[in-house]
């Protein structure tokens, strides 16, 4: 959590856009311009690694995967 509250993304970006988190393949929902968090622990876990940059998807085979490096290429 300490990730994401240093990344700044909950006050770059707002719920709406945020809530596009299907391009990797999950579903969030937004009610009053808040994202709406899961109750399920592992639904929560993906939204959170997802809010950390954690979460992409593969070009190739468009499979969504959970990285455990944040080490930039380039």
């Amino acid at each position: 959590m300490r990730g994401i509250h240093k990344s700044g993304i909950l006050v770059d970006y707002d719920a709406a856009e945020i809530a596009r988190a299907n391009t990797v393949g999950l579903t969030l929902d937004e009610d009053g311009g808040r994202v709406v968090l899961p109750s399920v622990k592992r639904d929560l876990k993906t939204v959170l690694s997802f809010l950390e940059e954690s979460l992409y998807k593969g070009v190739f085979s468009e499979e969504t995967y959970l990285t455990n490096s944040k080490r930039t290429v380039a």
